[in-house]
């Protein structure tokens, strides 16, 4: 099977034949990559859109916690409605 899938064939079991995907293919190299300073929405905002990228956003760290009150215990109930079954 993997002869068969490496060049994209079909097996017809009903009219007994096997069909071929592709015959030949086509790359195109000349393609022309469109820039982003094609694009008119780019040039209307330049703020938005700088030249160099600044770079990436540096990790900053972030406290948090949950001051929980003296004495109190978790909620003894289920989070959603279970089957029967289980």
């Amino acid at each position: 099977m993997d002869w068969l899938t490496e060049h994209h064939a079909t097996i017809d079991c009903r009219s007994y034949r096997v069909i071929f995907g592709f015959l030949a293919t086509i790359h195109d190299t000349t393609s022309d990559v469109p820039s982003i300073h094609d694009q008119s929405i780019v040039s209307e905002f330049p703020d938005v859109f700088p030249e160099e990228l600044p770079g990436i956003p540096l990790v900053l760290e972030v406290e948090f916690n949950i001051e929980l009150i003296p004495g109190s215990e978790p909620i003894s109930k289920a989070p959603y409605r279970m089957a029967p079954i289980e």
